[in-house]
């Protein structure tokens, strides 16, 4: 889904703007929750993976030929 123009969800009676938390109140039509979905889908913040440092300091290490061989 391309973001263009402002989300026609956004002036829907059903839609609730709390900060950090968007929502629909119960009863919004099926369009509005799709529209809705999608956007928040679309537009959610990529989780960046955990990273065990003791397992990248091997890592780099074992780049460099200098310790042992990663797990």
């Amino acid at each position: 889904m391309t973001i263009t123009a402002r989300p026609l969800f956004i002036d829907s009676p059903f839609f609730v703007d709390e900060p950090g938390h968007w929502h629909l109140k119960c009863g919004a039509p099926p369009e509005i929750i799709r529209e809705f979905n999608a956007f928040m889908k679309a537009t959610a913040p990529i989780e960046p993976p955990d990273v065990d440092l003791e397992e990248l300091h091997c890592l780099i290490k074992a780049e460099k030929g200098t310790g042992k061989e990663p797990k």
